[in-house]
């Protein structure tokens, strides 16, 4: 990459992040919970967890470091596919058990299980993202908010009827593992993927949309598995 384009980028994406603050700005005001939690989150990243720590234990995982890349959907983004989910399924969100696969700091599983108030479960790779997410979820929190320290596709998904999966950057193979996994789940669950959809016959593409993520704008797809 450029020095140029690492210059624009440097400067373009203060104003896009306040951009997506904005876009969530009515989630937070009827949320404040939520204001706290990513202010407690923010203040621990910033501080306690510098960047070549974080890439140590990138390293450690012994993972393709591109499948790894760090990034954040607004809640105005995830919100799109709960809205068409909700159409199909007017008992939203009871019976739903929500599985974030590679949840990083957990901020969509805090988000679930404070507005839902349902079973959320976070998955990550990265030892810190875990142990501070447990611990701030312990410590503070009166939410259905679990976060385990695993390798997705070592995961046992068999209690999730709603899965999250920030799936832009995995490789070819980690799709066809997690393809593998899905099919095995029962008819009727839910997948929002960003990027590529999961290809398999048991899964139906319900929706698809070009929303903002904190990389910029990108896809997200809503499945069903009908089989």
């Amino acid at each position: 990459m450029s020095l140029l384009k690492i210059g624009l980028i440097t400067v373009v994406y203060p104003f896009y992040y306040a951009y997506l603050w904005v876009l969530d700005a009515p989630i937070y005001r009827r949320y404040p919970l939520l204001i706290w939690i990513e202010c407690q989150m923010g203040i621990y990243y910033f501080f306690l967890y510098p960047f070549f720590r974080h890439l140590l234990e990138k390293i450690k995982t012994k993972k393709d470091l591109s499948e790894l890349v760090y990034g954040e959907t607004p809640y105005a983004t995830l919100e799109l596919a709960l809205d068409t989910i909700r159409s199909y399924c007017s008992d939203f969100p009871k019976k739903m058990v929500f599985f974030d696969l590679g949840c990083g700091k957990g901020k969509l599983v805090f988000y679930m299980a404070h507005r839902y108030g349902i079973p959320s479960i976070g998955i990550d790779i990265i030892p810190t993202f875990i142990r501070y997410a447990s611990s701030l979820s312990s410590r503070f929190l009166d939410l259905p908010a679990t976060f385990l320290n695993q390798d997705i596709l070592e995961t046992d998904l068999s209690e999730g009827t709603l899965f999250f999966m920030a799936s832009t950057c995995f490789l070819d193979t980690t799709h066809a593992k997690l393809s593998h996994c899905f099919s095995l789940l029962p008819k009727g669950i839910w997948l929002i993927c960003t990027g590529a959809p999961i290809h398999h016959s048991d899964f139906e593409i319900i929706q698809e949309w070009q929303p903002h993520f904190s990389w910029g704008k990108g896809y997200l797809v809503l499945q069903r598995k009908t089989v």
